[in-house]
């Protein structure tokens, strides 16, 4: 196989339970500057533990491998390209960054793997152990959140400065072929996410029984609790609840005049980023969502705090009802454009030594990615 000259090498964090990849969107957006070989071992028991080569498209190999011969694989795959790695991102605090090779090492934290280790079914133990050496080898550590990038000067007794990379959206260039907007407001809420229980309940039953239409898109989670499963069937059952189909052509956003972003203020949800805050101010939508660190630092007047299940439906209601001028997407969606993943993406290499990738790039990326990195 021909490779380009540089290759990045990702080993990406484990599957949360649900079906997508949290990596996948950044991994993608890598490859549109470097060529990225993406170590897959988040695939289970059962799974074959040798690697396993492909090629998804230009730029972007994949290798399914299990985490024991992952670094087998590693250097197995790179023989078999032709390449060297010129760096190494880690986002799996389980996995190690390989001895052989000698590129730049950076650690990437995307969840709070030591609050979320029992969810996981991972040894909290073990966990920790894990950041810790992994953030020792290390010679850039990065977080999703500020709250997160704090944690891990707790859990590593890391001295150097932790950055803080958070997830991006995608940029929707065709309104239009999305659905027609609605001046005047609509009675549509857009749920996109995980469907488990990082979400507040009360706040959707709230939401739902103010008689707004709620469009869901997500996936459940294999590790659900019994009892948030029960709450889950009860919100999706009600009349004014449609669940969307993940595969469908359209977003449920395009057909929304709010987004929200109900999530528990738990330990672990308060170091998360919901990159959905983003999505929805990329299709122009105004948010409403729970006092989240990393939504505040978003720190635009068009996404709205709310702090009780009373206050978050009237919010939802009084914002969704609201006339929202054309004038009014705009300004979300150029918020919205300062948070790609072509962004992240380059601020990842630039952490990695590698600058030169993403100016290199710069003629070949569109010309409205261009813009929205001004």
């Amino acid at each position: 196989m021909q490779t380009p000259t540089v290759t990045v090498v990702y080993m990406s964090g484990r599957n949360t339970g649900g079906v997508d990849y949290p990596d996948a969107p950044l991994i993608e957006a890598l490859s549109t500057f470097v060529h990225v070989l993406w170590i897959d071992s988040a695939t289970g028991e059962g799974e074959p533990s040798g690697p396993d080569l492909q090629r998804i498209r230009h730029n972007l190999t994949r290798v399914r491998t299990s985490a024991p011969a992952a670094e087998q694989s590693i250097a197995s795959a790179l023989d078999r390209l032709g390449a060297d790695a010129a760096a190494v991102i880690l986002s799996d605090p389980m996995a190690r960054f390989p001895r052989a090779l000698t590129g730049h090492r950076l650690f990437y934290m995307t969840e709070d793997w030591v609050l979320g280790a029992k969810k996981y079914g991972l040894s909290r133990r073990a966990v920790r152990r894990g950041i810790e050496i992994n953030c020792a080898r290390a010679d850039t550590i990065a977080a999703v959140s500020h709250t997160l990038a704090a944690r891990l000067h707790l859990y590593s007794k890391v001295i150097d400065a932790v950055r803080v990379v958070p997830p991006g959206c995608s940029p929707v260039d065709n309104l239009d072929k999305h659905g027609a907007y609605d001046e005047h407001g609509g009675d549509s809420v857009a749920l996109v996410g995980p469907l488990d229980e990082r979400l507040d309940f009360d706040i959707l039953d709230a939401v739902a029984d103010s008689g707004r239409h709620i469009l869901a898109e997500g996936s459940r989670t294999i590790r659900t609790p019994q009892a948030t499963t029960a709450r889950l069937d009860a919100f999706l059952a009600r009349p004014n609840v449609r669940l969307v189909d993940a595969a469908a052509a359209e977003s449920p956003i395009a057909a929304a005049s709010v987004g929200i972003v109900p999530y528990v203020l738990d330990a672990l949800d308060l170091a998360r980023f919901p990159s959905q805050t983003l999505e929805y101010l990329a299709f122009g939508i105004p948010v409403v969502a729970t006092d989240i660190p990393a939504v505040r630092w978003v720190d635009s007047e068009h996404v709205t705090i709310a702090s009780s299940p009373a206050e978050f439906a009237r919010r939802v209601t009084e914002i969704g009802s609201a006339v929202q001028t054309s004038a009014h997407r705009v300004e979300r969606r150029s918020i919205a454009s300062k948070h790609t993943w072509a962004a992240r993406a380059e601020t990842m290499l630039r952490l990695a030594g590698l600058s030169r990738c993403a100016r290199a790039a710069q003629s070949t990326v569109p010309a409205t990615e261009a813009e929205h990195r001004r």
